[in-house]
């Protein structure tokens, strides 16, 4: 997360935006940025051989061992379904988010414009990199340190959880690094094979239609439109715009906008929202914009701690 967050950051000093919308094609403006949030979006969807994968298998394996035994089967089993099901949505808005802001073309001037940000913040999105290759490369030791350090809050054997993971452990560890070393060996042959050839560039092929623009490829919303439609009971949609009339054979200007709001977060926030609200609004009543009511209000604090120190509350 550390990663993804410094990569947005990086977007944002370039763009100036946070609309996905007007985001794309950063890739080729911001091609470090991109490799590095590349690997972020790769480790938060539980890809091997990055932290994540680790991360989850351990889940996986207490889930697993839950079934096997005797007392908490469901739950475990309950437990291990959610956990794919949300493995499945992280993976679809990871996808969506790293393919709307670094593929296609820039969808706005300010994206066109852009460039790669300094080595300094490079460097800060490297050393959570580090982190992330170290716990999937060598997740034998980093459970280790992970392990020692519970030890000092919950006192558990460490050598007795370490020696329970340590066979699985190890084979992930092998199995990542060879992974990683079949993808560079796949890189190193593209590029030989690359280096003597020609390689043309043209627009994608548009179906014979020549006046194609940037609003011509995949949003947000469109990308995830499946997804939409199976939660649809989850959700409120909205759209309002003006639609294409059947006699425009050559339509002018529309505008559509699609707005969503989620039932079961507004269900849970509701009353809380209009609680804090009408808290802030008596609130509010004490800003009078009078230099003397604040410093009343300033001398009242501290008649108030006075008081509490006093009488041994504090």
């Amino acid at each position: 997360k550390t990663l993804l967050f410094f990569g947005a950051g990086n977007i944002l000093s370039r763009t100036h935006t946070t609309s996905l919308d007007a985001l794309g094609g950063l890739g080729r403006h911001m091609p470090l940025t991109a490799l590095l949030f590349l690997v972020g979006t790769a480790a938060i969807c539980a890809l091997p051989p990055l932290n994540g994968f680790v991360s989850e298998l351990l889940i996986y394996l207490g889930m697993f061992e839950g079934i096997a035994a005797d007392n908490t089967p469901l739950a475990s089993a309950a437990g291990l379904a959610a956990l794919a099901l949300i493995g499945g949505v992280v993976l679809l808005a990871f996808t969506k988010l790293y393919g709307t802001v670094f593929l296609g073309s820039p969808r706005s001037h300010e994206v066109a414009e852009a460039s790669e940000v300094g080595n300094v913040r490079i460097a800060a999105m490297a050393i959570p990199l580090a982190g992330i290759l170290f716990v999937g490369l060598f997740p034998r030791a980093a459970t280790g340190i992970a392990v020692r350090s519970a030890d000092f809050f919950i006192h558990t054997p460490a050598d007795a959880a370490s020696w329970l993971l340590s066979p699985s452990l190890t084979t992930v560890g092998r199995t990542a690094w060879l992974l990683l070393l079949v993808v560079a060996l796949l890189v190193w042959l593209r590029s030989r094979i690359l280096r003597t050839r020609k390689v043309a560039q043209g627009p994608t092929w548009g179906c014979g239609f020549t006046s194609v623009n940037v609003r011509m490829q995949y949003t947000g919303e469109s990308f995830s439109e499946g997804l939409q439609s199976i939660a649809t009971p989850l959700t409120q949609n909205s759209g309002e715009g003006s639609p294409v009339g059947k006699g425009e054979i050559f339509p002018a200007s529309h505008s559509f906008d699609v707005g969503h709001r989620d039932r079961i977060g507004r269900l849970f926030s509701m009353w809380w929202v209009e609680l804090l609200r009408r808290i802030n609004a008596r609130v509010m009543r004490l800003r009078t914009g009078k230099i003397n009511h604040y410093v009343l209000f300033a001398l009242a604090f501290l008649a108030l701690i006075f008081i509490l120190s006093i009488l041994n509350l504090l």
